[in-house]
This record gives C-alpha cells, sequence and structure tokens, in this order.
C-alpha cells in the first residue's frame, strides 16, 4: 500500500507532530507499505524538520495552496497518479474544500481525516456538532474515515460508519541537530542565575495562548518572581503587538524571542 500523509503543518519546529508523522511512517515502512509526506509551499523556504524527514527515506511534496482550486486539483491528481496512492491520511484542514465539493479528485484513493482540535471557545458549541454532522453525512456518501483525538467528538460526526477514537500522544523522537541547550539559550536570551525562563512555542499566537501567557507571567512579575517569558516561532514585533491588544504592556522587557531554526 502506498500512503500519502498530507498535513497544513507550517511551525517553524518539527516537534511532537513530525515526530509522531515519523514514528506512524515507521510502523508503516514495517509492513512493507510505502509513505510520503505533502506539505504546504512554506515563505521563507523549507523548514528544517524537512530535511529531518528526508534522512529518515522519506519524500517531501509541497504543494501551493494558494494556487486556484483547479490548479490545486490538477497538482494532487498528479500527485496520486504518479505515486500510486491508494490512501490519504490528512491532518489540520488541508483539502477539507476539496473533500466537500470536489470528491471526484480522490475516486480510487482512500481518506482518512485526521480531527486533531476541540470545539472552539466563544462559538457556540451546538452549532459546531450540527456542521460536524453535516460535514459526515457528505464524508460518509464518499467512504471517508476519520479519526478525532477529543472522545466526545464521537457523536458528532452521527453518519460516518468509519470513524475511531485515537487520544493525543507523546512521541520521543526528536530532530537532534536543531536543539538547543538551556545554557546557550539562556546565555542568548542575557537570562540571569536569578531569573526563571518559560518557553512557549507560539507560532500561532491565539491558539497557542501567547497572550495568556503574558498576563500570567505578567501576575507574576507583579509578585515579585523574575520570571523572563521567552517566544519562539515568529516575528518578536508581531508577539508584542498581539500581547498589547491583549492587556499586558508591549514593550515590557521581560517578553524575549528566540529565532527559530
Amino acid at each position: 500500500m502506498n500512503i500519502l500523509i498530507a498535513a497544513d503543518y507550517r511551525a517553524p519546529f518539527g516537534g511532537n507532530f513530525i515526530g509522531s508523522l515519523l514514528d506512524l511512517a515507521a510502523a508503516i515502512k514495517a509492513r512493507d507499505d510505502s509513505v510520503v509526506f505533502l506539505f504546504p509551499e512554506l515563505p521563507g523556504g523549507e523548514r528544517a524538520w524537512c530535511e529531518w524527514i528526508r534522512k529518515h527515506g522519506y519524500s517531501v511534496l509541497f504543494a501551493d495552496l494558494s494556487a486556484s482550486e483547479l490548479e490545486q486539483q490538477r497538482f494532487l491528481q498528479d500527485v496520486l497518479a504518479k505515486n500510486r496512492i491508494d490512501l490519504m491520511h490528512l491532518h489540520f484542514g488541508i483539502y477539507n474544500r476539496m473533500l466537500w465539493k470536489q470528491a471526484n479528485v480522490f475516486r480510487g484513493t482512500r481518506v482518512l481525516i485526521h480531527d486533531h482540535m476541540d470545539y472552539a471557545t466563544g462559538v457556540s458549541e451546538k452549532k459546531q456538532k450540527l456542521r460536524s454532522a453535516a460535514f459526515s453525512a457528505v464524508y460518509a456518501l464518499n467512504g471517508y474515515g476519520l479519526v478525532t483525538v477529543m472522545k466526545k467528538k464521537m457523536n458528532a460526526y452521527a453518519f460516518m460508519p468509519k470513524k475511531w477514537f485515537v487520544p493525543n500522544g507523546v512521541s520521543m523522537i526528536r530532530d537532534v541537530e536543531t536543539f538547543s541547550s538551556r545554557e546557550t539559550t539562556r546565555a542568548q536570551l542575557g537570562i540571569r542565575e536569578d531569573e526563571s525562563l518559560v518557553i512557549l512555542f507560539g507560532w500561532d499566537m491565539k491558539r497557542k495562548g501567547v497572550d495568556i501567557a503574558a498576563r500570567a507571567v505578567s501576575l507574576l512579575r507583579q509578585q515579585g518572581r523574575k520570571v523572563i517569558l521567552g517566544l519562539i516561532g515568529g516575528d518578536l514585533e508581531k508577539y508584542r503587538l498581539f500581547i498589547g491588544q491583549n492587556g499586558v504592556k508591549p514593550d515590557s522587557e521581560w517578553i524575549r524571542g528566540i529565532e527559530s531554526r
């Protein structure tokens, strides 16, 4: 079996997600099946984790998700044909619109959708459940399968006979060549011996809770705790703007940026 693992993943670090995909690919490979990876074209070029995947012996393809729908369809059909793909494993909503509107693109290829998300806050949960039910009807008609990491969402996908609850896990493999030691990172940020460094991987500021982390560290400092917030994954000025919009003084010296690799 030939499997295409596709994900709308743009983070600067591979972290647990890419490590988990490599664990999965290794298990697939052990069954004498093959794996190809596909990600969006990334601003500023490839991330280090792309080469990490290649070092494990897998091909990495890139899709232009800003292209027209027709161009995207043709590209994906070409990928499926050239690599003789039997199964697509889709993450983070990649090709969701195509799954809904152009199911013919996937004809002859099995599809497994991986839902990583909980219900969004600030939005009616009932409406979100109804939306999932509507999607599940279309998915069921086209024979798609689904994995959710949230057990409470199983019933929302009411019409899907092929669905599984698989809780999130932790992969123990990491790309050690991109590691930075604790001492090196503290030195780069100018952290003193009497200061504590809290690191947040915040490339997606809202979903990763950069605003919440900043408010928490601000409260700790008001209590006399010497805590520095180190933010990984994006432009420091954008972080400061976002933090300022959420009730924390944006030019606070205890907000530091850590370079992505």
